[in-house]
């Protein structure tokens, strides 16, 4: 995903599609008009925010912006909406394979510190979709889980120290 989406709000069922993220709203899910705005997020310094043992490839940013183009904070949304990821097909026959290998997650501000949080999953395998339900506008990525290899534990020796 290499642009910003921005769309257009009014009422009925709508599914935002720029490129690797598609986002779905039902009808009357915002009480107010304005535009969702979809942009590729810096990885850096948030892929391994809280934990480690997961890679986040694409991380997304969804907003709302009011008729001025300003942010509306936190705003009411009566439905969830779906954050999906369009994903490789060798992705998701892993995902088939093992659930727990891969998540839809949102980064959760609200706390303190930071987190990624996991969504509820919906599943449209004939479009290759994995999608996350979710009341909250902010940070999302479909989470790859690392296999992490073993650490070594090693014995502590006697050293020796002479004596003076």
């Amino acid at each position: 995903m290499d642009k910003t989406t921005l769309f257009s709000m009014a009422s009925g069922k709508f599914v935002i599609t720029p490129g690797d993220v598609i986002v779905i709203i039902e009808e009357n899910t915002f009480e107010m008009t304005g535009s969702l705005l979809i942009t590729p997020s810096s990885t850096t310094g948030l892929s391994n925010v809280d934990e480690t043992g997961w890679s986040r490839p694409l991380i997304v940013n969804v907003e709302l912006l009011d008729k001025s183009g300003n942010n509306i904070e936190n705003p009411d949304i009566s439905t969830p909406i779906l954050i999906c990821f369009n994903l490789e097909d060798s992705i998701l026959d892993e995902y088939k394979a093992d659930e727990s290998s891969l998540e839809i997650q949102r980064f959760d501000l609200e706390v303190d510190p930071p987190v990624w949080i996991t969504l509820p999953i919906t599943q449209y395998y004939e479009w290759n979709l994995l999608c996350g339900g979710t009341e909250h506008l902010s940070l999302f990525s479909a989470a790859i889980k690392v296999e992490q290899e073993p650490t070594e534990t090693i014995e502590p020796m006697d050293v020796y120290s002479p004596n003076p």
